[in-house]
């Protein structure tokens, strides 16, 4: 049985999208199904590659035979990272509304990989405007980037104050808020904005850290939420693992997410201070 539905990238070498979250997850008890929007030997920034789309008739016929043999009677949550495509947005679209229709309990998380700093919008914009019109407004829970948060709303997020009121932009009941600005330019921030409250997790900010942090980290506070810790305990603990897990691959150009297990899977709650705890009135997304 999943608890968990993966529907991202996958790579044969390394740790990204489907490759980075089903580890995690699993590491920490999870069980999870795994759907590959599209398949690669490796991350694209290296010398050869080689790639292909997961035809979005595949991707249907895939998770009708794991609904149809009985693997997500128990579905606890969704998680969505890269779509590819237009299409491959909207299947997913289409099977969120139909696992929550048949279980309303269960929570849709939007990693909504659009794109980062300093290179911008690296999806397919027909599919990022998908991603923020058609999946955004599905979930509970979402996970960008700053970079992400300010593309979707519209709204910049240079400063804590902004980055809590772009994320109330989305609407939704969560918003984990990666590679935000923190108190000095020497650190980063995970930030946590819920609708009366936000919680932030600063870290120091490193000169190179390998792709994969992002889909690693929303796998793990998701998991953490699932084993019944409040948001602001999966933040603690979430971000506790990340620091861990890009300390011991430091000097790498992968994650070393199987060699340091042992350390992420069981960490000590990372400090985090509380930012706001009133309701601000949310601000409406531009187009």
């Amino acid at each position: 049985m999943a608890a968990v539905l993966l529907f991202s990238s996958q790579v044969a070498h390394g740790h990204v999208g489907n490759s980075a979250m089903q580890f995690a997850l699993q590491r920490l008890g999870v069980n999870c199904a795994a759907v590959p929007s599209i398949f690669l030997s490796n991350r694209p920034d290296y010398a050869a590659v080689h790639h292909t789309q997961t035809a979005v008739e595949t991707c249907d016929g895939v998770l009708s035979a794991l609904e149809a043999n009985g693997w997500m009677n128990d579905l606890r949550a969704i998680i969505t990272g890269y779509l590819p495509s237009e299409a491959h947005v909207a299947l997913a679209a289409r099977w969120i509304e139909r696992l929550r229709a048949a279980n309303p309990a269960v929570l849709y998380i939007c990693d909504p990989v659009i794109g980062d700093e300093p290179d911008g919008v690296y999806l397919d914009e027909a599919a990022a405007r998908a991603v923020r019109d058609q999946l955004i407004p599905l979930a509970q829970i979402a996970t960008p980037n700053r970079f992400e948060l300010s593309w979707l709303t519209g709204l910049s997020a240079n400063t804590s104050g902004e980055t809590v009121n772009a994320a109330r932009a989305l609407g939704l009941n969560t918003v984990l808020v990666t590679s935000s600005p923190a108190e000095n330019e020497t650190r980063l921030a995970n930030t946590l904005v819920l609708p009366a409250e936000a919680w932030m997790a600063t870290v120091a900010r490193r000169e190179s850290v390998p792709h994969g942090t992002g889909d690693f980290l929303a796998a793990v506070f998701t998991a953490r939420l699932l084993q019944g810790y409040r948001a602001e305990e999966a933040l603690a603990l979430a971000t506790a693992s990340m620091d861990a897990l890009v300390s011991a691959s430091a000097g790498l150009t992968e994650l070393e997410m199987a060699a340091s297990q042992s350390v992420w899977a069981d960490p000590m709650p990372w400090p985090i201070h509380e930012l706001f705890s009133t309701p601000h009135a949310p601000v409406l997304m531009t187009a």
